[in-house]
């Protein structure tokens, strides 16, 4: 096979465009060397998956290796899962969250709520969520959560490790997580309410956020995922609804499913992009004396 002077000109010539698609093509190469140990394992769709009452509660994780996490004034590196809890239960100031899917000890007749537990859902109070419990993978531990949680452990006998995170109910509780729509709506019984995010992190032994869950049902395995809350009811602090003369105990306003976590992609290190750029470098000076010599070779 042969080839004219002017189609191998035009062949070796470097044009600007091609340098910045050679270049943007060896960058995307090297950063999805960096990504693809990280994406290894096909994952659900991270998000949480509630069984009851989905409105209710927004709970988001990140796991993989963090190089440095600031959460609740502290820094934090190494394996684990920043995990961010919201609550979203205010509907409006009615019962609106409550509605969709809601558990089966408050459904009515067509699968909402029931009448009864409608008109006591929808007085017009917001609900704060005062106790979470995480079920993680074993070798899992409780890092940094909010100062005013009170944490307990319960090893499941190397399966998984139970992580449960309190606030000690009384006439005055402090520090419950309420919707920040409902800010102005909180009653005076509950000291300090907290609006927003709670923040925690825990360690744990895999940086694969398909391998940090505790949990798993219907083809979903991730964080197993609880939350209770408590409200105000004449002029008293309640955690139960539906108590009678009858029945001293009611049934509790809880949330409960499996939270799919994402997984954390590390940024490319100062090395990689050196690295990349020496290599694009290199590319560039190579066809440059390639084409420099072959225009010496060749008359035109």
């Amino acid at each position: 096979m042969s080839i004219s002077g002017g189609d191998a000109r035009r062949a070796l010539r470097l044009d600007p465009g091609n340098l910045r698609r050679c270049v943007g093509t060896a960058t995307l190469l090297a950063l999805g060397l960096v990504q693809s140990g990280a994406l290894a394992s096909t994952m659900p769709a991270p998000g949480a998956y509630f069984e009851s009452f989905p409105d209710t509660l927004s709970v988001e994780a990140t796991c993989g290796n963090f190089p440095s996490l600031s959460v609740n004034g502290g820094q934090f590196s190494g394996n684990g899962c920043h995990i961010q809890v919201r609550n979203t239960s205010w509907g409006d100031g009615e019962a609106s969250s409550f509605e969709r899917d809601p558990a089966e000890a408050f459904q009515g007749g067509y699968g909402g709520l029931s009448p009864a537990a409608r008109a006591a859902i929808s007085g017009g109070q917001p609900y704060g969520v005062y106790e979470i419990e995480l079920e993680m993978a074993a070798g899992s531990e409780l890092v940094s959560y909010p100062s005013f949680l009170h944490p307990e452990y319960e090893n499941e006998h190397g399966e998984g490790v139970e992580i449960e995170l309190e606030i000690e109910l009384g006439s005055h509780p402090r520090g419950l997580l309420f919707d920040s729509a409902a800010e102005q709506s909180i009653p005076a019984l509950f000291r300090d309410p907290q609006t927003g995010t709670w923040d925690i992190f825990i360690s744990t032994t895999s940086s694969d956020a398909s391998q940090v869950g505790g949990d798993h049902e219907d083809g979903i395995h991730g964080i197993g995922f609880e939350a209770e809350f408590a409200w105000a009811m004449n002029g008293q602090v309640t955690d139960e609804f539906g108590s009678t003369r009858r029945h001293s105990s009611g049934e509790e306003l809880e949330v409960e499913g499996i939270v799919v976590p994402a997984q954390l992609i590390p940024e490319p290190s100062s090395r990689l992009l050196l690295t990349v750029g020496l290599v694009a470098l290199s590319l560039y000076a190579r066809r440059r004396n390639s084409n420099s010599k072959f225009r010496q070779r060749v008359p035109a």
